[in-house]
């Protein structure tokens, strides 16, 4: 796979704000990202420099074309994910959620 499209329609807050499993997953297999722009994914997207972000059909024409006249923008996108990649291991994140989870069983989150 050349490139893995994360978008939807940002209607709704988890929308909008989520970071979608299938962006981490991509990360995780080295592949670069379609993200919507304007998202919380979409601005982690732009922010590492690990795919692409658009705003409508000719945004997707835009980086379509940018990618057909030049190959290497993906090689550079895969260079990004693998910079970022061991900082979204389960090890890593585990502690993190284990934390969030006693947060919540003891009340300071509501």
């Amino acid at each position: 796979t050349d490139i893995t499209y994360v978008t939807n329609a940002f209607s709704k807050d988890n929308e909008k704000y989520g970071c979608p499993n299938k962006g981490y997953e991509s990360i995780y297999t080295g592949t670069p990202i379609l993200a919507n722009k304007g998202t919380y994914f979409g601005d982690f997207v732009e922010k590492n420099d690990i795919g692409f972000t658009i705003d409508g059909y000719g945004d997707l024409k835009r980086i379509i074309d940018l990618i057909l006249s030049n190959k290497d923008i993906l090689e550079l996108k895969r260079k990004n994910i693998n910079n970022i990649k061991n900082n979204f291991t389960w090890e890593k994140e585990e502690s993190k959620l284990i934390k969030f989870y006693d947060s919540i069983l003891s009340g300071e989150i509501v």
